[in-house]
């Protein structure tokens, strides 16, 4: 009976890939350079060698099948660092595609977030303007609208766990503070001279001119002014919050800014006296028996000077100064920038900016943000 080692070498030999290096026993040759239990394979498929000073198992193309190698801890570790490479790229490629769907997602919510907003807020802001039209045509003191009035803060429940807050005239953050923006208590550049016009910050009388005579005035927008010539953005900065285009160019005394009163002609120290009357004059009840605080400020158009005279020292050239504005000053804002916030379970809706004429209950402007 042949021996295991002759059925394999019969087995190697038949067939027909593989033969042993020429000139060796054709027993199973035991490499020394693999180690032990280490056996090698010739592949013979490249043909015969061609290199006469060579033997055909010398030039052959040999394909080692090493036990060794296979079953040595360097090939374990090499497939596991390859398994390894692969579960890093799968996790990268995974990464990369729930960041971009977690990105899609966000933008999901915050338009759901926005759209329910709106749909919230823009039923509550036209019912509140309704509302507003009526309260302004009842109004219990309609010769006069105070600083303290239209800047008020008022709150309107409503059904539920909805409300919405509202106020007449815009405020802007400044480095002196809170600037409150009543839209007629603002200089019209519709109907504004080149003389007050010149005296806004960012302007001078070469710009005025322009604007003035202007092809585009009457102006529907104040930044229509960007169309007159040499008008930059640094230069409308300045004067925007100053200046408006609705009304008939009346300037609410109890309203208007310091600049404002700068740029109709009147001195510092004249403006200053304005500012302090509208915080300490408190104006009279002709009811005497109602206890009711009607506010502080200018009752009346036509007692402008006489206020002016009996709360302060004024030289003769501010007296002047004001005589010659009493045709554009009133103590009534006919134009209000009517603001709104509804707020719907704690959470603040979008923000109105609405621009009305209450005596004839239309809408001039109507901005949201």
């Amino acid at each position: 009976m042949p021996s295991n080692r002759g059925l394999l070498r019969n087995a190697l030999f038949r067939h027909p890939f593989t033969s042993f290096r020429a000139g060796s026993d054709p027993d199973l040759e035991r490499s020394e350079r693999e180690g032990e239990g280490s056996y090698q394979l010739r592949d013979s498929s490249a043909g015969a060698c061609t290199d006469p000073e060579r033997s055909e198992g010398e030039c052959g193309l040999r394909m080692t099948q090493s036990w060794a190698f296979r079953n040595s801890p360097n090939s374990q570790n090499y497939k596991k660092a390859s398994i390894l490479v692969i579960c890093l790229w799968a996790i990268m490629i995974l990464s990369i595609l729930g960041m971009g769907l977690a990105g899609l997602v966000f933008q999901e919510i915050k338009f759901a977030k926005s759209y329910q907003r709106l749909i919230f807020s823009l039923p509550v802001a036209r019912a509140a303007l309704k509302t507003i039209f009526y309260l302004r045509e009842k109004d219990a003191i309609p010769a006069y609208d105070t600083f303290q009035e239209l800047t008020q803060e008022n709150d309107q429940a409503l059904c539920a766990d909805n409300s919405y807050k509202y106020y007449f005239a815009d405020k802007n953050n400044s480095k002196d503070g809170i600037e409150v923006i009543d839209e007629s208590a603002l200089v019209n550049l519709n109907t504004v001279s080149k003389d007050v016009l010149k005296r806004l910050p960012g302007m001078d009388e070469d710009l005025a001119d322009k604007l003035v005579n202007s092809g585009g005035r009457p102006f529907s927008s104040i930044n229509e002014v960007f169309l007159v010539e040499g008008m930059a953005k640094d230069n409308f900065i300045l004067f925007k919050d100053l200046v408006t285009v609705y009304g008939t160019g009346k300037i609410n005394i109890n309203t208007a800014s310091k600049a404002v009163l700068l740029a109709l002609g009147l001195d510092n120290e004249l403006a200053e006296i304005i500012g302090r009357f509208r915080q300490e004059h408190k104006i009279e009840n002709p009811d005497p028996l109602s206890t009711e605080e009607l506010g502080y400020g200018f009752s009346s158009a036509n007692k402008i000077l006489d206020d002016l005279r009996s709360f302060a020292f004024l030289s003769l050239r501010q007296e002047q100064d004001i005589l010659s504005l009493l045709s554009i000053l009133d103590v009534k804002s006919e134009y209000l920038r009517f603001n709104i916030i509804p707020r719907s379970g704690g959470k603040e809706g979008l923000h109105y900016s609405i621009v009305i004429y209450p005596p004839t209950k239309k809408v001039l402007s109507w901005n949201e943000h």
